[in-house]
């Protein structure tokens, strides 16, 4: 079966990239359907799905299908999608957009067939995309699913820590529930306490298991954000494994050595566990309890990388290996070749790792290390220079010599001086670059957070502090809609009525130039400042011209002046003033046209911004 991305393109015609993608697997008699669901870089969703075994739709004698459709839902095109999972017929999707969900909190969202619950609606279908009523008040941080369950993580708040909750088939312990009763709805587990984290933390450190009242440690002084004490979800076939404070924590079935048990588990008996879960031992090059950063489930086998780059796996039997040995590492990676993504199959493991490419041989020596070359060889013992003197020419003098010596040790040490300077220089410029990405990547994590609980108009200390500090890009496309509002309320129509009168009168403006016959009376009054928009050509090839976004040809240029001649005639009494075009076009690089537009007009319409371009010196 293959799959096909490539004709997925959004309004404009251009090609979606993927972000994230989910598989599932459902058996109906002597078929068997494998389900898709894709979450691209827009925040569009699709799915899709395919049948073997009778043939491509299930039918007798249908054909295969090699390249399935795929199926958008319009339902979630408003709303920022974050993370997507795959069930047995079944999808999630975790969003975080406040407006279409009564808030700014992070909301459920499922739907497919799950006869056993795992949906979370109470029922066993549903055909759009519906809101989990058991998490409509929790901000759900990490979601996983299997076969015919689902496990969820919520965020950690400063009062009290995430819970996790599960729901579907309860078969094997899969759900963490001392009972085997099937969930239609989310429900607590009660025994991944805050206490089980801080012991797990003091196993993996050496120090005496005494639970404490915080879910987790306090947070540094550099981090703004609370720390997280559930990171990662991963479901298999019957079993569910997690991330907790650094340690993995397995329950549900074990006839494969899915739970990772092994002879030795040190400190396994100060964790209260109950019998169908299990913390496997993960040990790192020097003999330690490692700290576990990534999490994969095949349907019968768990694979981990833990921070030293090294990939962990148990259960099923990949490589003759007999069960219930516990964990095992891979001898191809480590810290010179470390791990950055994994993702499981049935019967196998596929990883990316980093690779430290060969540097290729410079052929040609820089000037400077010429000279200092030749600096050297000139400065030994016995050299005489015959092939830098004339040959009829005498030697040198003694002073002479000593003299041009001491010109060549100043010159080299000229040129070593601005060599280190250079490279001094170069090492803060790459420092700054460092700098500049990590707190880039801090605040976004910090906004994305933050962007549940923002009310506008209403921020609280902490996001005026981080306001100040600047947006990181990826998130400017949600916060400045909500920041900047739309008190004018402008819609989709009104911004097309105004850009056709723009247009309007611009193609009666050419005629009016064409026409020789046409004389100043023939002119219509002007009521107000609509024929500033002449102004606009000359001033978009101004605009950000290191970009050439905007410059005539552009990929930019031609809504960037359909957005300022719609203002112009939105607002005739100021019209188009020199400056503007750097404010749409600073929205234009992350908003769309219409969102771009709205966001001008109103920013426009504040008393200390609309001064500046009305041009009256009262």
């Amino acid at each position: 079966m293959e799959w096909s991305l490539s004709m997925l393109k959004d309004e404009a015609g251009q090609h979606l990239q993927l972000r994230d993608v989910a598989l599932g697997g459902f058996s109906r008699k002597s078929s068997y359907r494998i389900a898709a669901i894709a979450l691209m870089d827009s925040g569009d969703v699709f799915s899709s799905q395919a049948w073997y075994g009778d043939g491509g739709d299930g039918q007798k004698g249908s054909a295969p299908m090699a390249c399935p459709a795929w199926v958008p839902w319009p339902s979630l095109q408003s709303t920022l999608v974050v993370a997507v999972a795959c069930g047995s017929g079944f999808c999630m999707a975790l969003t975080a957009h406040g407006e279409l969900m009564g808030g700014a909190e992070l909301q459920w969202s499922a739907w497919g067939e799950a006869p056993d619950g795992a949906l979370g609606l109470g029922g066993s279908a549903a055909s759009e995309p519906t809101l989990v009523p058991g998490l409509a008040r929790c901000r759900v941080a990490a979601v996983a699913c299997g076969e015919s369950h689902t496990v969820a993580a919520c965020f950690d708040e400063e009062d009290q820590p995430g819970a996790v909750y599960s729901w579907g088939l309860a078969k094997d312990g899969r759900l963490g529930y001392l009972d085997e009763v099937n969930q239609r709805e989310p429900r607590v587990i009660p025994w991944l306490t805050a206490e089980l984290g801080d012991s797990l933390a003091a196993r993996r450190e050496g120090a005496p298991g005494t639970p404490t009242l915080r879910a987790s440690p306090p947070p540094r002084r550099s981090s703004l954000r609370l720390p997280q004490r559930i990171t990662q979800l991963s479901c298999g076939l019957r079993h569910s494994v997690l991330i907790c404070q650094g340690a993995v924590i397995c329950f549900g079935a074990d006839d494969y050595g899915q739970l990772g048990r092994s002879a030795k588990q040190r400190g396994s008996q100060r964790l209260r566990l109950p019998a169908f879960a299990n913390c496997p031992v993960l040990e790192d090059s020097c003999g330690s309890d490692a700290v576990a950063r990534r999490l994969c489930c095949g349907p019968l086998h768990c694979a981990c990388v833990c921070s030293q780059g090294r990939v962990h796996l148990w259960g099923l039997d990949l490589r003759d290996r007999q069960v219930g040995q516990g964990p095992w590492v891979l001898d191809s990676f480590g810290p010179e070749r470390p791990v950055v993504a994994l993702c499981c199959g049935p019967h196998f493991l596929v990883c990316s790792a980093e690779v430290a490419l060969p540097r290729p041989a410079e052929t040609e020596l820089p000037q400077e290390e010429l000279l200092l070359e030749y600096c050297e060889e000139s400065l030994t013992p016995g050299f005489a220079g015959s092939c830098w003197r004339p040959s009829h020419l005498p030697p040198k003098p003694e002073e002479e010599s000593e003299h041009h010596k001491n010109l060549v040790r100043d010159f080299e040490r000229s040129v070593q001086r601005r060599l280190q300077q250079e490279q001094r220089e170069e090492q803060q410029r790459r420092e700054r670059e460092e700098r500049r990405e990590r707190r880039l990547q801090e605040h976004t994590e910090i906004w994305t957070q933050l962007l549940p609980s923002f009310v506008p108009g209403e921020p609280s200390a902490r996001m005026a502090r981080l306001w100040r500090q600047g947006l990181p890009p990826k998130v400017r496309e949600v916060v400045w809609p909500m920041a900047i509002g739309n008190v004018l309320r402008i819609t989709p129509e009104l911004f097309e009525i105004h850009k056709q009168r723009a247009l309007d009168a611009r193609l009666a403006q050419e005629a009016s130039a064409s026409n020789v016959l046409i004389t100043l009376n023939d002119a219509p009054p002007s009521r107000g400042k609509e024929q500033s928009t002449s102004c606009i050509p000359f001033d978009l090839p101004r605009t950000f011209p290191t970009l050439a976004f905007f410059c005539e040809g552009g990929p930019l240029h031609e809504d960037c002046a359909r957005i300022l001649e719609a203002y112009t005639f939105f607002r005739p009494d100021i019209g188009y003033v020199q400056g503007m075009s750097y404010l749409a076009a600073m929205l234009l690089l992350y908003l769309p046209p219409y969102q771009a537009f709205v966001g001008l007009c109103n920013l426009l319409n504040t008393p200390s911004v609309l001064g500046l371009y009305r041009l009256d010196e009262r």
